[in-house]
């Protein structure tokens, strides 16, 4: 990871945290997404909930099979220095296969070390949750099918 600039008090960085951030969603990589973030950092969604941001990141990549975020604008210096705004217009595809479209924005906090201390997500939740809800019922139903075919392989 290359060093962040120095400005003021502040190692911040903001653009450039935020934009390997979104490359890193682009790739799921998990591990290129925590190094950002401070281990103590958290993430307010309103699908999930508030998550420790490593904690947020692990669930979210499990009910993932990709994600499409394209920044539409960047906003650094927010905060004096110590956070950055995302717009983002989100594809979303679930590990079952469907895909749910949206903007979001996307406000970091920095902490003094230039690394991601708080993620609070924005978005019209109404449409994204619906989805998220119907792929939550679908992994249940599948699971459900998987061990009734288990027991039915085990009694015969």
């Amino acid at each position: 990871m290359r060093p962040v600039g120095h400005r003021g008090e502040f190692e911040v960085g903001a653009a450039e945290l935020c934009l390997r951030y979104v490359d890193a969603l682009n790739a799921g990589d998990l591990q290129a997404i925590e190094d950002l973030f401070t281990p103590d950092a958290t993430v307010l969604s309103p699908v999930y909930g508030p998550m420790n941001a490593h904690e947020f990141h692990r669930v979210f990549f499990a009910d993932t099979d990709r994600t499409k975020p394209q920044v539409r604008g960047l906003f650094d210096h927010a905060n004096n220095g110590q956070g950055a705004a995302l717009h983002l217009s989100f594809s979303w595809t679930f590990a079952d296969q469907e895909t749910v479209e949206f903007e979001a924005v996307d406000l970091f906090e920095l902490s003094p070390e230039g690394r991601f201390r708080k993620l609070t997500i924005v978005y019209d939740s109404q449409p994204v949750r619906k989805a998220w809800q119907a792929f939550q019922q679908r992994r249940l139903e599948s699971a459900a099918a998987a061990t009734v075919l288990d027991q039915a392989h085990r009694a015969a």
